[in-house]
């Protein structure tokens, strides 16, 4: 088995997150993404973090559960694990002042 530091993939690019008292860190992305509804096309922003699974499941993160994204507060949506499962994507919305 070959065993990867994922931190790695993280450093470059990742953001500080806080989750539960829990630091990790997550790289934000935030594009664009068609939505089509009874003959209705929306273009909408969708923002996602990209974690470590292991983190998500350490922070306890699901649908609800607010991560601090560089002192920024998101609610975050249902996680969903990526290719090998290593990594995780989760929506998140900016929780409202």
């Amino acid at each position: 088995m070959i065993v990867e530091d994922l931190d790695i993939y993280l450093e470059d690019h990742g953001l500080p997150c806080t989750c539960k008292a829990i630091n990790f860190l997550g790289i934000k992305d935030s594009g664009d993404d068609n939505i089509a509804s009874s003959g209705i096309n929306a273009q909408v922003n969708m923002v996602s973090l990209l974690v470590k699974t292991s983190d998500v499941i350490k922070a306890g993160i699901k649908h609800g559960v607010v991560i601090l994204v560089d002192g920024v507060a998101y609610s975050a949506r249902n996680p969903a694990r990526l290719d090998d499962g290593a990594f995780s994507s989760i929506p998140i919305t900016l929780v409202p002042i």
